[in-house]
């Protein structure tokens, strides 16, 4: 019997209205969800692969899905990627067969499918999980096509992956070969720009140094080196071609940071052999369009070179960009192991010390807990103290700080690119941090002191901030004058500093709430060792610590003394140090560490006579010690 809405149907389908009455239909359907399907009025034809059904039956996705080539070939190869990638429920060796058995049903059809986007990420499994056999038939199928698969959205998936597992010498040498000639085209590319930068991290020196020679001009792209070499070498060589090759190498580096590429570290090494080379002029004029994209520059060591020499030779205005674009993040930077150069040069050419103190110097010091402790933060600290000391800074940051000069193309003489002197400029930028730093040391000095990077810090600025250092000595003074294990335990709870309630809570926080019973055990028996061992190192007598008593006896080596107005003197740190530890000066020349600085007070002039008048009474007792101090305390004795 004919259901009366089927009528109704029929009728509206020849009506203007039809799209009202599809809506009408569709709630229809809603409401009827529940019933059974038979006395549904449009019942919905499945789609069997068992039986055979006409085109006109099915739906319009299946229709899409019959008519798309190698649709029967991606069906099974799905069933077999869901086993794959699989990774609880697959062994290796189950997976290993899976993948063998998938290339083979895939053999001759790899290039059709990578196309595709399911396609891609089967193959790219593959990849992923198969053994180095898998990926050199993979590579070896498409080979000749790698370079043009690169520039597809889906397929450069698949380059990417096979270039990270690339686990053979034969599969890089095959992707090097593809690719090789086409570097800056590719790079300019949108897919294919983070191929050749992943291709240029996996090469060995000589093929990094012939993708980087294609950006020198076409006659590098056609003969290739068989040597490294660096762009000092190839102006030698080529003399004669030495101005096309630099303009080439500029023409294609302002391309390529126009671009924004300038993060990719081909891009870095490009550009720091154009800065070795190029004169004072061209690298002016250069820095102009880096100076929006220096910050991307910091992350690896020839990139940082190219973000100090950019600073260096910008112009006072785009140093003024270029400090807005760090803030906050300047003393993050200032942590890294290559960004904390670039902090370091902006420091030490930007005359605008206001800027800087506002932008850079305040987030230090805000940041003072984590920047005083690390091995690199540290270094835009002491740079302030005691600017371009070889005692910290390397030879090859040394060279990155010397002034520039650019030469005035009219009256041909050459001028800095800093203005401001660098004493009135030092001193400027110590007055705003000493105070802050004197006072910091001070509250926390018992810790500082322990620590191998910090320690150089309150060294420095006991002999270079500005201020009155007196506090900070008495605190030192009196730290050493403590010979009692409980006095010397309270004493040192009142200088607790943050740095240590965040090692506490580090280690509270690496025990995640989603891990095993057995996981934490292991990892709180792991924290509380570390905290013993922290412990046992903070009983222990500042002058007996292996790194505080090096700054102690460097001050008295050094005579350190505070003068007035008229030169009198006014505080002698040797003198202080014997009268604080002149009761238990004996057992400080016997013991380990602390026997150096009982000779170092004895080859002091204004400490020498008492201290000999102390110990020679007890000289037969000091002859006891197995120290090398000790012994050399003997010798000076006798």
């Amino acid at each position: 019997k004919q259901h009366p809405t089927q009528t109704n149907m029929s009728e509206s389908r020849n009506s203007k209205k039809s799209t009202g009455f599809k809506r009408s239909r569709d709630k229809f359907n809603k409401n009827n969800k529940n019933k059974n399907n038979d006395d549904r009025p449009f019942k919905r034809k499945k789609y069997d692969d068992k039986k055979n059904v006409s085109l006109d039956d099915l739906s319009k996705r299946q229709k899409k899905q019959v008519k798309r080539t190698h649709f029967q070939i991606l069906a099974q190869s799905k069933t077999y990627w869901e086993r794959i990638r699989d990774e609880q429920n697959t062994s290796n060796e189950e997976r290993k067969n899976l993948i063998t058995e998938l290339l083979k049903l895939l053999d001759g059809q790899l290039l059709n499918l990578i196309l595709k986007h399911d396609g891609s990420r089967i193959v790219q499994s593959c990849v992923k999980f198969g053994t180095p056999i898998h990926k050199k038939k993979i590579c070896i199928e498409l080979k000749g096509k790698w370079l043009s698969l690169a520039k597809q959205q889906y397929s450069s998936f698949l380059v990417l992956s096979m270039i990270k597992n690339a686990s053979t010498n034969e599969i890089r040498e095959i992707l090097f070969h593809e690719f090789s000639g086409n570097v800056l085209n590719l790079l300019k590319h949108q897919e294919a720009s983070d191929i050749i930068e992943h291709l240029y991290k996996i090469g060995d020196d000589i093929q990094k140094t012939r993708f980087v020679e294609e950006l020198y001009g076409n006659e590098f792209v056609l003969f290739k080196t068989s040597e490294v070499r660096d762009l000092k070498t190839v102006l030698k060589q080529y003399a004669d071609k030495k101005q096309n090759i630099m303009s080439t190498l500029s023409r294609n580096l302002n391309i390529l940071i126009t671009k924004k590429l300038v993060y990719q570290t081909i891009i870095h090494h490009a550009l720091s052999e154009y800065y070795k080379n190029a004169g004072d002029n061209d690298k002016d004029t250069n820095s102009k369009a880096l100076s929006s994209e220096v910050i991307h520059l910091i992350r690896s060591k020839r990139g940082s070179y190219c973000a100090a020499q950019c600073v260096s030779y910008s112009t006072a205005k785009e140093r003024k960009k270029i400090i807005k674009g760090v803030q906050e993040e300047g003393y993050l930077m200032s942590m890294e192991e290559y960004g904390h150069i670039f902090i370091v040069r902006l420091l030490d050419v930007t005359d605008d010390t206001v800027l800087i103190n506002k932008f850079i110097v305040k987030h230090l010091i805000d940041h003072i807990d984590d920047v005083i402790f690390d091995k690199h933060g540290r270094l835009s600290i002491l740079h302030i103290l005691t600017p371009k000391s070889k005692k910290y800074f390397p030879d090859y940051d040394l060279e990155l700080l010397e002034p520039c000069f650019v030469r005035n193309t009219v009256s041909g003489e050459s001028y800095r690119t800093s203005k401001k002197e660098d004493s009135k400029r030092r001193e400027e930028l110590l007055n705003k941090v000493s105070q802050p730093l004197l006072d910091y040391c001070k509250e926390n000095l018992n810790n500082l002191l322990r620590d191998v990077y910090a320690s150089s810090v309150v060294e420095e600025v006991i002999n270079h901030a500005i201020g009155d250092k007196t506090p900070i000595l008495d605190e030192l003074i009196e730290l050493c004058s403590l010979d009692d294990d409980n006095d010397y335990d309270n004493t040192n709870n009142k200088h607790k500093n943050k740095n240590d309630d965040k090692k506490k809570n580090k280690n509270k926080n690496n025990n995640n709430e989603d891990m095993e019973d057995e996981e934490k055990i292991e990892n709180e028996e792991e924290n509380e060792e570390e905290e013993e061992e922290e412990e046992e190192e903070d009983k222990e007598h500042l002058l007996t610590h292996r790194i505080a008593n090096r700054v102690i006896k460097r001050l008295i080596t050094e005579n350190y003394t505070i003068k007035d107005d008229n030169d009198n003197v006014i505080f002698s740190f040797p003198e202080k140090i014997l009268a604080a530890i002149k009761e238990n000066i004996i057992h400080f020349a016997t013991t380990i560490g602390s026997c150096f600085i009982v000779l170092a007070l004895l080859e002091n002039d204004n400490t020498k006579d008492e201290v000999t008048d102390i110990l020679r009474p007890s000289l037969s007792v000091i002859k006891k010690s197995k120290q090398v101090g000790s012994k050399i305390i003997v010798k000076k004795l006798t």
